[in-house]
């Protein structure tokens, strides 16, 4: 296994860990102001990295455009809609439908990027696709609050393509940043301009709905969220980082692949926390997960 796998390893297993903070501060002050809150923290510690470790600044509008389009597509889009597909399916299901960018950055890297597709890499990828879906639906249910009405098949299917939109989404930042990587492009300021430039539109876009301003609040009202946060992001910057260095060195479906394996590394991380084994399911999808990624790996 090369550095570039490596970072898209650590990279799945930081945003595991820092998902699961984001969670227990989503329960405080709602998913939404979590998706906005998370990005200022993030884009400052990148900034910080950038003047500490960043190679220099020298690199030309090309790479910047398809930064844009990555942190457009994925930062902005790809969480929207993954939140409006949690908050209408709940979020195993919500997590299951994100995981299926995996393939679909594949398909668009042969597509748009002439990456090859092999059988053996199309093998490893259906693979670790599954095994994912086999743990994050292990028990899976929507809690519902009470006297809340069963959801009806028009809801269904509009989780669904949220999902199923947020996925595409997310494929397409993978695609977008590894073309911005493959010039001079440095992974930390990588990194920090798809952070500011995607949170950024985030931000205008939670602007209407007065999301941000309740963001804000939310995070001035409590200094342990704010602490809380600061923890979260830190990981989360360095996945940032970690994504932008794997793009940069091996194709957008092998790195999409290992960084897949997040939800796994979720389900891990949660028994380990709560000190509960996981059920046989979970491990028998953790297992064919990390079998498909390894068969990717040995391509």
């Amino acid at each position: 296994m090369g550095w570039g796998e490596l970072t898209a390893l650590m990279t799945a297993v930081v945003w595991a860990i820092s998902s699961q903070i984001n969670g227990s501060i989503g329960r405080r002050v709602g998913a939404v102001s979590v998706s906005l809150l998370r990005m200022p923290f993030q884009t400052l510690f990148l900034a910080l990295a950038c003047g500490v470790a960043g190679g220099g600044a020298s690199f030309g509008p090309q790479p910047v455009v398809f930064i844009f389009l990555s942190g457009l597509t994925g930062v902005t889009l790809g969480d929207l809609l993954l939140y409006k597909a949690i908050v209408i399916l709940g979020t195993r299901a919500g997590i299951l439908l994100q995981s299926l960018s995996t393939s679909c950055t594949a398909l668009f890297g042969l597509l748009f990027l002439g990456e090859p597709l092999t059988l053996q890499l199309a093998t490893g990828i259906f693979l670790a696709t599954m095994g994912v879906g086999i743990a994050v639906t292990a028990g899976l249910e929507r809690s519902t609050p009470p006297g809340q009405p069963p959801l009806t098949r028009r809801e269904i299917r509009r989780g669904i393509c949220f999902g199923l939109a947020g996925a595409a989404f997310l494929a397409l930042s993978f695609i977008t940043l590894r073309a911005g990587m493959q010039g001079d492009m440095d992974p930390y300021w990588g990194a920090f301009l798809r952070a500011l430039l995607g949170g950024g539109l985030l931000w205008l876009a939670g602007l209407p709905g007065h999301w941000s301003q309740a963001a804000v609040r939310s995070c001035r009202a409590s200094p342990f969220i704010a602490l809380l946060l600061c923890l979260s992001c830190l990981l989360g910057a360095l996945g940032m980082w970690g994504a932008c260095e794997s793009m940069r060195l091996i194709p957008a479906g092998i790195a999409a692949t290992i960084m897949g394996l997040q939800p796994v590394w979720v389900i891990v991380t949660a028994s380990l926390w709560e000190r509960s084994l996981p059920s046989l399911r979970i491990v028998l999808g953790a297992g064919v997960a990390f079998g498909g990624t390894a068969l990717v790996c040995l391509r």
